[in-house]
């Protein structure tokens, strides 16, 4: 999942068999950001996706290993702050 060239979606399986039939319950939904326009460019599609499941939407900003401690975030394009 790591190192993925496309998004994953994680589903966590249970004890129970599955029930196909059955609206799934999502009711988390993080998505990592790296401040540039195309991490960005699914902002829009998280949001309706959240909304369709009342789920909850977390962003989490994702810095380079070799960023500073605490260091501040620049987006590229900044359209995560509208959310």
């Amino acid at each position: 999942v790591r190192h993925s060239p496309v998004p994953v979606l994680v589903v966590h399986a249970d004890d129970a068999p599955a029930d196909l039939a059955a609206r799934p319950a999502v009711r988390h939904l993080l998505v990592p950001l790296d401040g540039t326009p195309l991490a960005e460019a699914i902002l829009p599609a998280a949001v309706t996706l959240a909304a369709a499941f009342a789920a909850d939407l977390e962003l989490l900003a994702v810095l380079p290993e070799d960023a500073a401690p605490h260091a501040p975030l620049t987006p590229a394009g900044g359209s995560a702050a509208a959310y």
